[in-house]
């Protein structure tokens, strides 16, 4: 097998190839790995996107998205940013022993190639696929365990109140509409922007939203209206099985109406009529917060995945970044855990 990095040009075929290992349920590809995601984190200058790959008489058979981050304080080389699980070598079962090894060492010689590398970071794919390759590959690094949460779309019932919650959303007048245009894109983003003000988290920037309005294929919005005003929002962005929980978004004096519970239950009746089978929560900061027990109220089960983390440079060159170094220098990057840096 030969390792080949790709361009735009490969795009067509690397679209065929997701789509088919996708859709077969050979491996849980992710509208992360589609080149209009690689092109969004591009545009956002998140940093340069490397697509690595495996053929076999030039045939497609295994590829592994990163994405390059180059700083003056050295080179990062890491699984898509924002979310997770959504890295790792993406091949059937049948390539994975030959094909894992085989590109994250491809990923590491990229990487050492850059003038002052200093960490590659992977992140395990869903459902554990190939996790012991990985640990095998990587084992010299550090390793970070955490966890998503999926419900599967089978139409299993909700919880008795929940059906209530989505039943009195209705009752009480919220009205769920799906058609995009630029005010509500703006009324959308301001939701969402004054919930990361409130719950001090970072927010994406609204060119995000604008790039996959134009993706409707892959980003799928929905709007909840009450007497005539928006009251919540919810953008899922759609692979072959698997819906990812991308943005959310709640007005905060409507959470009583329940809004976002009547968006979910559409939106995942929507995506198991179009033959999705998974919802992917993402990840949640821990076990005991609000946003984790939500989830768990939507038929969700934890699934674990890892970071794994290889330094290539001296520890005690990222302890001197420190958190507020590396944060600044790689925004929206996993570079190091902070907490087993030295020092």
């Amino acid at each position: 097998m030969d390792s080949v990095l790709l361009t735009g040009a490969d795009d067509g075929e690397l679209t065929a190839f997701l789509d088919g290992l996708g859709g077969s349920g050979g491996f849980p590809v992710l509208a992360y790995h589609y080149p209009f995601y690689r092109d969004l984190l591009s545009d956002l200058g998140v940093g340069e996107p490397m697509t690595l790959a495996l053929r076999r008489h030039g045939r497609l058979v295994a590829v592994l998205p990163t994405i390059l981050k180059r700083a003056p304080e050295g080179s990062v080389l890491a699984s898509l940013p924002f979310f997770g699980p959504n890295g790792g070598v993406i091949c059937s079962e049948a390539e994975a022993e030959a094909a894992v090894p085989a590109l994250l060492e491809a990923a590491r010689q990229r990487l050492l190639a850059e003038s002052n590398p200093l960490a590659m970071v992977v992140y395990t794919p869903l459902f554990g696929r190939d996790a012991a390759l990985y640990a095998q590959a990587l084992g010299q690094g550090e390793v970070v365990e955490r966890f998503t949460q999926l419900t599967a779309l089978d139409g299993r019932p909700w919880s008795k109140g929940l059906r209530y919650d989505i039943r009195r959303a209705a009752t009480l007048g919220v009205t769920v509409e799906d058609g995009v245009d630029g005010d509500r894109l703006a009324e959308f983003y301001g939701l969402y922007r004054q919930n990361c003000a409130d719950a001090g988290i970072p927010q994406k920037p609204f060119s995000v939203v604008e790039t996959l309005a134009r993706s409707p294929g892959e980003a799928r919005f929905l709007f909840a209206y009450h007497e005539g005003r928006m009251v919540a929002g919810l953008l899922n962005l759609w692979g072959p099985r698997i819906v990812s929980y991308y943005m959310p978004c709640t007005l905060a004096d409507a959470r009583a109406l329940q809004p976002g519970s009547l968006l979910i239950d559409r939106a995942a009746a929507d995506a198991r009529a179009a033959g999705r089978q998974w919802w992917n929560w993402e990840g949640s900061p821990n076990r005991d917060c609000g946003v984790y027990h939500f989830k768990q109220r939507w038929n969700s089960e934890e699934s674990p995945f890892r970071i794994h983390v290889v330094a290539l440079c001296p520890l005690d060159r990222l302890a001197r970044l420190g958190r507020e170094g590396l944060a600044a220098a790689f925004p929206w990057f996993f570079v190091y855990p902070f907490d087993r840096l030295p020092g």
